[in-house]
């Protein structure tokens, strides 16, 4: 009987011990949590028009990538939208004009996302043709030619226009004039000693610092709102000088502020390369073609493209 005891006693110690040992060996792991893919980079956008806004972003080097979540919400919280996107672009329409809206993108992996890069930016009116006589575009002739040299940029003006230097008026933004070595000199009027009215012209009329180059408007990316390119010293004395055939199919584009404190309206104006060249026609009537976008909403500071870093180099017009 002892022994029958004793033997049943150690089948189950021996039934523990095996039990405890197959639960410690191997134990059953919970689903670990999902890795989050890598963030985009290079986030950036553009005004396509006044209510459509593009966005264009650089994919990380991940893996099993499922696409991108593309989302969007004005600043003052009143619409917002999100869209799952397969490419590195999207064109986000319908946005109310003069607003500024925050975009997001976010790397996706299954369900899971990444961290969230962000852009501010917002639409605006493009015009590449002048509101005075719509069937042509805008143009900037040389001082010698009987065509303006001047442009009024602002449409509260009537413009975007070609007006002449040879009037003393203040709704002169914009001038230009070809330089004895044959260069594109483009800038604010106020920067032109050689227009006898030049002290008429608008001197609320400043320059960025810097121009960039770039094939055309939609080509044409800026890291940070366009305030940030306007300094208020110097910037009614400030032109560019460019180079009248260049090689490739790029253009010149530089930043504008007009208006008084509080009524800031700014764009981006832009030099078209038609044939490898900045400067038309012949003498006496060379000329530039130009492109702009406008942001019509007072101190909304977006105008075209936010990204790659600017390229050019200014010159500040002193005599």
């Amino acid at each position: 009987m002892k022994l029958k005891s004793f033997l049943i006693g150690s089948a189950l110690l021996a039934t523990l011990v095996v039990g405890g040992c197959n639960e410690n060996d191997n134990p059953v792991d919970p689903t670990p949590d999902p890795v989050a893919p890598k963030a985009v980079t290079n986030l950036v956008a553009v005004s396509l028009d006044k209510s459509t806004v593009g966005l264009r972003w650089n994919s990380p080097v991940d893996t099993a990538l499922t696409g991108y979540e593309v989302s969007w919400k004005s600043l003052d919280g009143i619409d917002s939208a999100s869209i799952t996107s397969n490419d590195t672009t999207e064109t986000i329409p319908n946005l109310r004009e003069g607003k500024i809206y925050t975009f997001t993108v976010r790397t996706k992996r299954g369900t899971t996302l990444s961290a969230a890069v962000t852009r501010q930016w917002a639409g605006a009116q493009r015009f590449s043709n002048d509101a005075a006589n719509p069937a042509m575009t805008i143009k900037l002739y040389e001082k010698a030619s009987s065509n303006g040299s001047g442009l009024t940029l602002d449409p509260s003006l009537g413009g975007p226009k070609n007006v002449s230097v040879a009037k003393p008026t203040s709704d002169v933004q914009l001038g230009f004039i070809v330089d004895p070595a044959g260069k594109v000199v483009i800038g604010a009027a106020y920067s032109f000693p050689e227009f006898k009215n030049v002290d008429k012209f608008d001197s609320n009329t400043y320059v960025s610092t810097q121009s960039w180059v770039a094939t055309g408007l939609n080509d044409w990316f800026i890291t940070q709102s366009l305030d940030t390119y306007i300094p208020n010293d110097d910037g009614n004395l400030r032109a560019f000088t460019f180079e009248a055939t260049v090689s490739g199919a790029t253009g010149q584009g530089f930043v504008v502020r007009t208006g008084g404190k509080d009524n800031y309206h700014y764009a981006r104006v832009f030099v078209n390369n038609v044939g490898g060249k900045l400067l038309q026609g012949t003498a006496p009537n060379r000329y530039v073609e130009l492109t702009i976008s406008y942001q019509n909403t007072p101190n909304v500071p977006f105008a075209k493209r936010g990204a790659e870093s600017p390229v050019g180099v200014y010159s500040r017009r002193l005599y």
